[in-house]
């Protein structure tokens, strides 16, 4: 049997046996650790092992597919959730509410109960228009010439009574009081000079319960459409008050103006105070021509007004 050479030396390559200790060409000590089992020639080993494949070999392919699935979803992270899934969530809990909301609201609104534009209360009762200008006369005065009163007089035990106030107004002018109330309650008096001067104030009372719902601004606003349907008065519309703060026996009451102009287009100022007291709703209401309607409040209307006081 020849002799077999397992080993090599590291030094000169020689040929060794397995039990050699040392080379005898160049001497050089044989450890175990350089010992190789490998054929001679052949690669060394793989530093680093690969990978195993996804299937073994001589599985079938569905196997082979099976088992990449389940690497698959181990290796594969999971899918975020899409931005337009998440708005469209948050849209629905807000919508849905919404939604839920406007339907009540609009069976109240279907059924009276609730109203998305409220308007504001319209007095439906007639309230007597004062005196107007007549169309076949226009006022004699002009600017800075309307006669001063020379005195000025008590109202009648008549209109005193009915209305439950006192006043004064000029010795000169024209009293015109009611005597009995309407189907409404409203009783007034009416007061204008003797001389054709397009001047005159009323004084207006009616029950609150016959404006159920009406605010001081609905009286004065009838008042103002009341007169507007007398055929002298043409051009009726809302203009702004010149005066400051006016006041009715020392307490403010409120107003509103308006401007029109009569059959023979002169124009003029119209007036309306509104107060609520012990359940009745007061109004005075008093025009002048533009020209005159300053001098008319300095010499007429305000000391009228400053003389009035509540009987009850």
């Amino acid at each position: 049997m020849g002799v077999t050479y397992a080993m090599t030396c590291p030094q000169c390559n020689a040929d060794l046996p397995d039990s050699t200790a040392f080379c005898p060409r160049c001497g050089s000590s044989i450890r175990p650790a350089t010992f190789s089992y490998l054929p001679a020639g052949a690669p060394p080993w793989p530093a680093n092992v690969p990978r195993m494949p996804l299937y073994r070999a001589g599985s079938t392919d569905e196997g082979a597919q099976e088992d990449a699935n389940l690497s698959a979803d181990k290796i594969a992270p999971k899918p975020r959730r899409p931005l337009s899934s998440i708005l469209l969530v948050i849209a629905l809990l807000i919508l849905v509410p919404m939604v839920g909301v406007g339907a009540t609201l609009g069976t109240l609104w279907a059924n009276g109960q609730f109203s998305a534009n409220p308007t504001r209360a319209s007095v439906q009762v007639p309230l007597p228009t004062p005196q107007t200008p007549a169309a076949n006369s226009s006022p004699t005065a002009t600017s800075g010439q309307l006669p001063n009163p020379t005195s000025f007089q008590t109202i009648s035990s008549t209109s005193s009574n009915t209305l439950g106030i006192a006043m004064k107004y000029p010795g000169n002018w024209v009293e015109t009081p009611t005597t009995q109330p309407t189907q409404y309650g409203l009783v007034s008096a009416d007061f204008h000079p003797q001389q054709q001067l397009g001047v005159d104030l009323t004084i207006k009372r009616i029950p609150s319960k016959s404006l159920t719902g009406a605010t001081i601004q609905d009286v004065n606003q009838a008042n103002i459409d009341s007169f507007g349907t007398d055929q002298n008065v043409k051009n009726l519309h809302s203009i702004t008050s010149p005066n400051t703060q006016l006041t009715v026996g020392g307490v403010p009451w409120t107003e509103q103006d308006a401007g029109f102009t009569d059959p023979n287009s002169l124009p003029y100022h119209f007036t309306v105070l509104s107060v609520l007291h012990n359940q009745y709703y007061y109004s005075f209401t008093f025009y002048a021509p533009n020209n005159n309607y300053s001098e008319a409040m300095q010499k007429y209307f305000q000391p009228m007004l400053s003389s009035f006081q509540f009987q009850s």
